[in-house]
C-alpha cells in the first residue's frame, strides 16, 4: 500500500484512481462534497438508490465517463452524523469490492472529517492500517 496525501481537487485524480466518499443510505447528497459528486454525476444518486444501500455497504457506480466512484454509505439519513464504527465498516466493504475488481488506485477527500465531523486524525490511520495488506495507492486529495 502506498499512501499519500496531496494538495488538488479530488475531480483531477488521473482516470486510473477510483472515487470514494461518504453519503447517507438515504443518496439526499444535498451538501458538502457529496452535493458536488450530486452535480457532476446528475444519474448516480437514482442508480445508487436502486442498490437498496444500507449503513456498512458501498455502492461501486460507473459513471458515462468511465469514471468509477464508491459511495460509501456511513449512516442511515442525511441529516445524521455516522458512527465511526459504521464508517469503518463501510471502508472495509470498500477494500472487499476493490480486491475483487481488481482496482489498485484510489482517491479520496478527508472522507468522514467534513460534514460528519469525524476525526481525520482518527480515520487516516485507520485507513493506512485497513490497506497495508494490499497494493492500493491511496490518494487524499486536500484543497488549498
Amino acid at each position: 500500500m502506498n499512501y499519500h496525501e496531496e494538495v488538488q481537487d479530488l475531480f483531477d485524480a488521473p482516470a486510473a484512481y477510483v472515487l470514494a466518499h461518504c453519503i447517507a443510505a438515504d443518496v439526499g447528497m444535498g451538501a458538502g462534497i457529496a452535493l458536488t459528486f450530486r452535480r457532476k454525476y446528475p444519474e448516480m444518486p437514482g442508480a445508487v438508490l436502486d442498490a437498496e444501500p444500507a449503513i456498512g455497504d458501498a455502492v461501486r457506480y460507473t459513471a458515462p465517463d468511465g469514471r468509477v466512484i464508491y459511495n460509501l454509505i456511513t449512516k442511515g439519513s442525511s441529516y445524521q452524523k455516522p458512527l465511526r464504527s459504521d464508517f469503518e465498516a463501510s471502508l472495509r466493504t470498500l477494500k472487499k469490492e476493490m480486491l475483487a475488481q481488481h482496482e489498485t488506485h484510489l482517491a479520496i477527500p478527508l472522507i468522514g472529517a467534513g460534514l460528519d465531523r469525524l476525526d481525520w486524525r482518527e480515520s487516516a490511520p485507520f485507513i493506512q492500517e485497513l490497506f497495508a495488506d494490499t497494493d492500493v495507492d491511496i490518494m487524499v486529495c486536500r484543497l488549498k
